[in-house]
């Protein structure tokens, strides 16, 4: 890659994947669309799509099933890697959607202690 001045270099096939991209990448091949991704990542869909595009190009591929297909070859090594990334993630989204059932709807609180 050649950085031009004041540009980021424009990614290529074989590049590795950086931290952001392997998150993207995982939570997608994990079957999350980039909304969810987004929500589950805290990055913005946008950022998600980027990371998308730029981890298909450096993979060489053109699609999540062949992204999928890619990170299963070698014996699914990049596949463990981005299981590795993501599964805390949803772990940490499950966990945090759970407590934010348990809560009571804003407006029935601010009702309650007028009411009282």
């Amino acid at each position: 890659m050649i950085k031009e001045e004041g540009k980021r270099p424009k990614p290529e096939f074989g590049d590795p994947l950086n931290e952001g991209e392997k998150i993207a990448l995982g939570l997608v091949l994990s079957g999350l669309s980039a909304k969810e991704a987004a929500q589950v990542s805290c990055y913005s869909k946008r950022t998600i799509d980027g990371y998308i595009g730029i981890a298909y190009t450096k993979l060489g591929v053109s699609s999540r099933v062949l992204a999928y297909r890619k990170a299963c070859e070698d014996g699914g090594r990049l596949w463990s890697e981005l299981e590795d990334i993501v599964r805390p993630l949803l772990e940490e989204h499950e966990a945090r959607t759970k407590r934010a059932e348990t809560l009571p709807p804003l407006g029935s609180l601010a009702t309650s202690k007028v009411a009282a």
